[in-house]
């Protein structure tokens, strides 16, 4: 998605994990995040070079929650939205404006990452920043946008501020008690979910979200009133590719597709995101009479049949429903479709046809054309159904828009990082050093000195030819530099250069020319 060196973190295989939030769509599972070699190790440059890809702000997070009358001046409370193995997400009121993003007391969802063992930025976060942060996925109106970065003091990687969602995710939407959401409100609702899977799927990496679920969407109010709302995705833990080898190291069982319970090789995880999709819209259709006096413990329209399914049973027969023919009566399809409200139920056929089947090769986009061209008389009778449709959130015309130009990678010469205080100055300029082995490996270096003058004997391209040879020894030294397993030679220079301006600007460590210009030269050793 975002190459810059091998230390970065690509999109290929991860997850994420987090409990159910009324305020972000945050649902409980076992996650872990690797990258193509099955590697977590993941610095804290790489969180700043994503950032900066993304041109994010950063802030520091002097208190974190929303303040309280009643408690003493600056006292704030911490209101939890969701607690998971990975992250917490708590309701944030910002104590400062951030120009261009967000005014102070405007209140966020905050996603604090756990630390782990060794101090290191957590690698789920990486894969979710790059998912934030890439150009064109950002600008989607219905991906869910961060605002901005917060860092706590004493914290290795800092915390994100994402849009709060205005009426929580739609799993609690579903579940929640009385008539639920209106006939207009629902297609709107699908068509955003279609749109944001559509933007992942098109992109050039050829994205798959991986765990998509009602809880992993986030509803808004939209700011057009005719629209009413609008969903976006959210929690990108799972991002993968959409022919990864590894795919997401967690799904979410209830919702995923019968090759992922199967454990099937070669799996296209953008097909495996239809079949999920095509369960997030039997959902939103389906509105059994039980949900409105009582609301649900779980949004999935195909465990509105607990009655007949023995908790003993449930998953080997949610394996069997989703394994088995379409023309079956006990198969996902015809158990979605006997729920569907009447008002949609030749839409809903239409659109599970495409998805609810066992066979990926027959799962189809249900995009806004074919939504558009669909044929349904049950759409014909939705009023403005068309207008829904017509509305621009067609991924391809965000990603028409000219890209902002971005400060690409971290640079300690920056005009943001000169600004930041000099305790995170002296926080990023150790992290760095650690990242070298805290040392230019100079010393090591041992070869024999190159001759100063040129001896009657040895020609002039003799002469020529052992100093190339001399400086070929110099670069290709076994012990030069000492380069970390996490890092090639290339970055390795890198990273020299920003420490030797450090050194040089005085960012988070004193002036000093000497070492600046022992750290100049390992970098132009590098390259």
């Amino acid at each position: 998605m975002m190459q810059r060196s091998k230390r970065h973190v690509q999109i290929s295989t991860s997850t994420e994990l987090s409990d159910e939030s009324v305020q972000l769509g945050i649902e409980s599972s076992a996650a872990t995040i690797q990258d193509d070699d099955h590697k977590s190790d993941v610095s804290i440059l790489d969180i700043l070079d994503i950032a900066a890809s993304g041109d994010i702000p950063q802030t520091d997070l002097k208190t974190i929650g929303t303040p309280v009358e009643s408690f003493p001046e600056g006292g704030k409370v911490t209101y939890a939205l969701g607690t998971g193995y990975t992250a917490s997400v708590v309701r944030h009121s910002v104590d400062q404006d951030i120009p261009g993003m967000i005014s102070n007391g405007s209140v966020v969802a905050l996603k604090i990452f756990n630390q782990n063992t060794a101090l290191d930025p957590n690698p789920h976060e990486a894969r979710e920043l790059t998912v934030l942060c890439d150009t064109k996925l950002s600008r989607h109106p219905n991906i869910i946008r961060i605002l901005f970065l917060g860092w706590q003091n004493g914290a290795h990687s800092p915390a994100l501020g994402l849009e709060l969602a205005s009426f929580g995710s739609l799993d609690y939407i579903l579940r929640a008690p009385g008539s639920g959401i209106s006939k207009r409100q629902k297609i709107t609702l699908i068509i955003d979910i279609a749109s944001g899977l559509d933007a992942l799927h098109k992109h050039e990496a050829k994205l798959a979200h991986g765990d998509l679920k009602p809880a992993n969407v986030v509803v808004y109010k939209h700011a057009d009133a005719s629209r009413q709302i609008i969903a976006k995705l959210a929690d990108f833990g799972a991002i993968c590719t959409a022919k990864s080898g590894h795919g997401p190291h967690h799904t979410t069982p209830l919702w995923c597709a019968p090759e992922v319970l199967n454990r099937d090789p070669d799996i296209d995880w953008q097909k495996a995101d239809l079949y999920s999709f095509g369960l997030i819209v039997a959902s939103i259709l389906s509105r059994p009479s039980e949900f409105q006096k009582y609301g649900t413990v779980n949004s999935c329209i195909l465990l509105s049949y607990d009655s007949i399914i023995p908790e003993s049973v449930r998953d080997d027969r949610l394996c069997i429903m989703k394994a088995v023919s379409r023309t079956h009566l006990e198969s996902a399809f015809n158990l979605a479709t006997k729920r569907l409200n009447e008002y949609f139920k030749s839409f809903g056929e239409s659109v599970l046809k495409h998805t609810l089947t066992r066979n990926p090769l027959r799962r189809t986009m249900i995009s806004k054309p074919m939504l558009e061209h669909m044929s349904s008389p049950d759409l014909d009778r939705c009023e403005d159904f068309r207008s829904i449709v017509h509305q621009d959130t067609d991924p391809a015309s965000w990603s028409e828009e000219e890209d902002k130009p971005t400060s690409g990678r971290f640079k300690v010469w920056s005009d943001s990082f000169r600004q930041r205080p000099r305790g995170f100055q002296e926080f990023v300029f150790q992290e760095l050093l650690k990242l070298t082995g805290n040392s230019t490996g100079l010393s090591y270096i041992e070869i024999s000195d190159i001759p100063v003058e040129i001896d009657g004997n040895i020609s002039t391209d003799d002469y020529l030819g052992l100093i190339r040879s001399k400086v070929a020894e110099l670069v290709h030294a076994p012990a030069w530099p000492k380069v970390t397993a996490a890092i090639d030679r290339t970055e390795h220079a890198r990273i020299s250069f920003n420490i030797s301006i450090c050194f040089l600007l005085g960012r988070g460590v004193a002036r000093d020319l000497r070492s600046a210009l022992a750290w100049l030269c390992v970098a132009t050793l590098g390259g």
